[in-house]
C-alpha cells in the first residue's frame, strides 16, 4: 500500500503547517511547503487507499446555447485536473474547529483533509484560532466529513456528501462521523442518508476531538466541476421521487447574503401568470428541495447555492441561469452536462453600490430579455 506521505511529497505543494501547542494559543510558525522533514514528522500518514473509479465524465458537446462568455472557460479544466479519489487512515490526530481541520501529533496541519477554497499558508483560518478547548477523546475509528465552506448548500451537496461514497468504499467500518450540524440540511441529509446506525458528533468553533484512528477522504473531485458519479450516487442515496410533474420554478435568493435580483417584482407577475411557482430553496425541508426539483421542467433563478439541486432534476430539463456581468461562476453549467439538461444562460446588469466582493453584487434583470430568452431555442 503506497505511502500517503510520500505522494504528497511528489504530487503536492504546502503540505503541512505548524501550529502551536495543542490546548494554547496557536503559533504562525511556517513549514515551508514540499520540507520532507515536516512530513515525515506526520504521525502514521500511511494507509492510503486509491479508490478505483476515476471521475466518468462525458466528452460530448456543450449545452446548448452555453453563451461564448461560458464556453470559452468552462470546458478547459476537465478532466486533467480531476484526480481519482482517496482515503486516508490517520492514527492519533485531532480534528479542530467548526470545519473539521486535521492536526496530527506534531502539531501540524494537514492541508489536504483542512482544505479552504482560497486561503492556504497564512491565509487559513486556523492560524486565526487563539485559543483551543481540550481534546475530547474518540476511541476506535470514526470518519470526518467536510469540506471548505461546508454551511454552503452547493458545497456540501458536491464536495462533502459524495465522501460518504469513498469512506463506503474501503470497507473499514466505524460508527462515528464529525461533521458539521449547524444547518437543517446538513442535518436532515445525514440523517437520511446514515441512518440511526452511525452517530454524528457535531463540529463547533473552537473545540477539538482526539481521534485514535481517523478515515478521511480526499476532495471526490475538482469543486465546481461534480462528476456523474457524484450525481448517480446522490439520486440513489436521497431516493429521489419519481420523475414527474410540469412544475415551473422561479428560485428567489429571498433573504440570502448578496447576488439577489434587485428588480424581481418587475418580472415575477409575469412568470406566475405563465404558471411559475416561486420558491426560495433556503425556506423548504431538504427532502422537499429534492422533490421540488425532481418535479420540475423549467427553472429560472439567479445563479446560488440553491441550484444545486439540479442533481435531482430529470433529463431535458430546462434551466436558464441568471447572472451579474460582475461574477460568472460556471459550476451548474457543468452540472447540467453530467445531467443531461437544457442549459441556457442570461446576463443582466450591475445594480446597487459596486463592492470589492464582486460576487455578492445584486443584479437587474430585463424583463424583456426574459420574456425572450424563455421564448428561445432552449425551450
Amino acid at each position: 500500500m503506497a505511502s500517503i506521505a510520500s505522494l504528497l511529497i511528489e504530487g503536492r505543494q504546502g503540505i503541512l503547517w505548524g501550529l502551536g501547542r495543542a490546548g494554547g494559543c496557536l503559533s504562525s510558525h511556517y513549514r515551508r511547503p514540499n520540507c520532507p522533514v515536516s512530513i515525515r514528522s506526520s504521525a502514521s500518514l500511511q494507509d492510503f487507499i486509491q479508490l478505483p473509479w476515476g471521475a466518468s465524465r462525458p466528452q460530448g458537446p456543450i449545452p446548448v446555447n452555453l453563451p461564448a462568455k461560458i464556453a470559452a472557460r468552462w470546458p478547459k479544466v476537465w478532466p486533467k485536473l480531476e484526480p481519482d479519489p482517496w482515503i486516508a487512515q490517520l492514527k492519533q490526530v485531532r480534528v479542530s474547529g467548526a470545519d473539521g481541520w486535521v492536526i496530527d501529533g506534531k502539531n501540524q496541519l494537514l492541508s489536504e483533509p483542512s482544505h479552504r477554497i482560497g486561503q492556504c499558508g497564512y491565509a487559513h483560518p486556523a492560524f486565526r484560532t487563539h485559543r483551543w478547548s481540550k481534546p475530547a477523546p474518540l476511541s476506535g475509528t470514526t470518519a470526518l466529513l467536510t469540506c471548505s465552506h461546508p454551511d454552503n448548500y452547493y458545497h456540501w451537496t458536491f464536495d462533502a456528501l459524495p465522501k460518504l461514497k469513498q469512506l463506503g468504499a474501503i470497507g473499514v467500518p466505524f460508527t462515528r462521523v464529525l461533521a458539521p450540524q449547524r444547518t437543517p440540511f446538513q442535518r436532515e441529509s445525514l440523517q437520511k442518508i446514515l441512518g440511526s446506525s452511525v452517530e454524528v458528533v457535531p463540529l463547533a468553533s473552537n473545540a477539538q476531538w482526539s481521534c485514535e484512528r481517523l478515515l478521511v477522504a480526499s476532495e471526490p473531485g475538482m469543486t465546481g466541476n461534480p462528476s456523474q458519479w457524484m450525481v448517480a450516487w446522490l439520486r440513489q442515496v436521497t431516493g429521489s421521487p419519481a420523475w414527474s410533474g410540469d412544475k415551473k420554478l422561479y428560485i428567489s435568493r429571498g433573504r440570502s447574503v448578496g447576488r439577489g435580483v434587485a428588480n424581481e417584482g418587475e418580472f415575477i407577475p409575469d412568470l406566475v401568470k405563465l404558471g411559475f411557482e416561486v420558491i426560495e430553496p433556503a425556506t423548504h425541508a431538504w427532502s422537499e428541495q429534492v422533490r421540488l426539483f425532481a418535479q420540475a421542467s423549467l427553472i429560472v433563478a439567479p445563479h446560488g447555492a440553491g441550484l444545486a439541486n439540479l442533481a435531482f432534476c430529470r433529463p431535458e430539463t430546462r434551466v436558464l441561469e441568471c447572472f451579474s456581468p460582475a461574477y460568472l461562476n460556471v459550476c451548474y453549467a457543468s452540472v447540467c452536462a453530467v445531467t443531461n439538461l437544457r442549459y441556457h444562460a442570461l446576463f443582466g446588469t450591475r445594480s446597487g453600490r459596486r463592492s470589492i466582493r464582486s460576487w455578492r453584487e445584486a443584479m437587474h434583470v430585463s424583463p424583456a430579455a426574459l420574456k425572450q430568452a424563455l421564448q428561445g431555442d432552449f425551450v
